[in-house]
């Protein structure tokens, strides 16, 4: 009895993973400074770094000069969601960037 409780346990717990995923997040847009090239870090720093904000249905991620922004969480990073990047002054970022994404 002791064995189909732990196979039940396993495969609710399967199927809450292959499913959960499927939930999606609000998209996230990421926006760089004009003309910017190369790569960006957002680095965790629970106590100093910056709130993402939820705002229109999404969140906007505005990277600096340096390329590196610090911030509170990854929450809205961990579940699939769709992203896109800009420039600041709103031209699109034609890059790998666009799409869903899921940890």
């Amino acid at each position: 009895m002791k064995q189909k409780g732990w196979l039940c346990g396993v495969l609710v717990g399967f199927s809450f993973c292959l499913f959960g995923c499927a939930c999606e997040g609000y998209p996230i847009r990421f926006v760089l400074p004009k003309g910017y090239q190369g790569t960006f870090k957002l680095a965790l720093d629970r106590r100093k770094g910056k709130g993402l904000q939820l705002k229109g249905g999404r969140y906007t991620i505005v990277i600096p000069k340096k390329g590196v922004l610090k911030v509170k969480t990854f929450e809205p990073l961990y579940i699939r969601h769709r992203q896109e990047a800009f420039y600041a002054d709103g031209t699109r970022i034609p890059n790998g960037l666009q799409g869903d994404f899921c940890k």
